[in-house]
């Protein structure tokens, strides 16, 4: 929970290459964890990396354990 806090705050903060480390931490110690693979695919898209940002939300879509609010962004973001 601590990396994804972390990841989190420095998204934020607008440093997006620091928080994906760290998603990518946090996703490594949990990887069913949907807010995580849409908290790293927000972080990706806010560094340019479109490609890796859809594949992170399709991961986040598929772990199913994603609220309602989220699950319909992603869904627009896949479109």
């Amino acid at each position: 929970d601590y990396q994804a806090f972390h990841a989190l705050v420095l998204n934020r903060l607008k440093r997006p290459k620091e928080a994906a480390e760290h998603y990518r931490a946090a996703l490594a110690l949990r990887p069913a964890e949907g807010r995580w693979w849409y908290g790293l695919g927000l972080t990706l898209e806010a560094n340019q990396q479109s490609q890796e940002a859809r594949e992170a939300f399709q991961k986040a879509r598929d772990t199913g354990n994603l609220t309602a609010d989220m699950a319909a962004t992603i869904e627009q973001k896949l479109r």
